[in-house]
């Protein structure tokens, strides 16, 4: 058997694009059941266990799968999800949208306990995270994919085994109505891309376009905003996940179906329009209970 420095070099001796040569580390790691990259360099002159199955991985690599689903390993906000092609790779960028809403929370709610609904969680993300890193009572991950929670289901029990959580399969808030009344914070990362020629190759073969794509009507996104009637929390904190191109419609549809609410859009590390913020019936709570908030709106 090759050692792990041999196939390592053997590999990226194949690639066209040398900036892609972690992947064969990470794939080496996987295949010889280490944890973690510093481990690999310290065990680097160690035969590789299993040679078939690196061949064959190594080959669906050359052949366009993308190096999570190879693994089974996406990372986020610094732990280990699992993934498959049933939901989208966690990316940098939804990372943004965690620490966002965490410091919302922070504002909004300090230490009390809060419900969280996280809508098209797909891997359970963004949910999962808000969850670790805040002092929530409940979460509730959906998603249309009943596949899709399978794997949320799997994130949930290793990363945040003793929190509450509810799964619930179907369209934007069809299946969560009952949860409404309870909702503090609703989070979302639905579908937001408008054509095909946006994305990459790579992600377009590969990751599940029900996740991806969306038409200019904004259909989930206007079903979020349909359901925000029903929950009866005061304030509601609502965050969506969404792309520069559909900015100027995602706000006319915010003003047009809760034309009172307080909201905010930011930009991400790259410059680009990601995250819209959302505060419902904040002023009357204000009135209400006297409450200073110091929030950026």
């Amino acid at each position: 058997m090759p050692t792990l420095r041999e196939q390592y070099f053997n590999s990226i001796g194949k690639l066209k694009d040398k900036n892609r040569e972690i992947d064969f580390r990470i794939l080496l790691a996987h295949v010889n059941k280490i944890k973690n990259l510093q481990d690999l360099y310290l065990k680097f002159d160690d035969e590789i266990i299993d040679l078939d199955n690196y061949q064959e991985l190594e080959k669906r690599y050359f052949d366009g799968e993308p190096i999570q689903y190879l693994t089974n390993e996406g990372y986020f906000c610094g732990d280990i999800f699992y993934v498959d092609p049933n939901v989208l790779i966690p990316r940098m960028e939804t990372e943004e949208v965690v620490e966002y809403t965490i410091d919302k929370i922070d504002e909004l709610f300090g230490k009390k306990s809060i419900t969280v609904i996280d809508v098209c969680t797909g891997s359970g993300c963004i949910g999962i995270e808000i969850s670790k890193k805040s002092n929530v009572e409940k979460l509730i991950l959906s998603d249309i994919n009943k596949n899709a929670i399978e794997v949320a289901k799997k994130n949930a029990s290793m990363i945040i085994p003793n929190q509450k959580t509810i799964f619930a399969v179907g369209n934007a808030m069809e299946p969560i109505e009952e949860y409404f009344k309870d909702a503090d914070v609703i989070v979302a990362n639905p579908p937001y891309i408008l054509s095909k020629k946006e994305v990459d190759d790579l992600v377009l073969k590969n990751e599940p376009h029900e996740a991806l794509f969306t038409s200019g009507h904004l259909e989930v996104y206007s079903s979020i905003l349909d359901g925000l009637k029903k929950c009866s929390k005061k304030p509601l904190l609502v965050v969506f996940e969404l792309g520069d191109e559909i900015k100027d419609s995602l706000e006319s549809l915010i003003n047009k179906k809760i034309p009172h609410a307080k909201y905010e859009f930011k930009k991400d590390i790259n410059g680009k329009i990601r995250i819209v913020g959302i505060i419902l019936w904040l002023w009357e709570f204000l009135k209400r209970t006297n409450y200073t908030l110091l929030v950026s709106f």
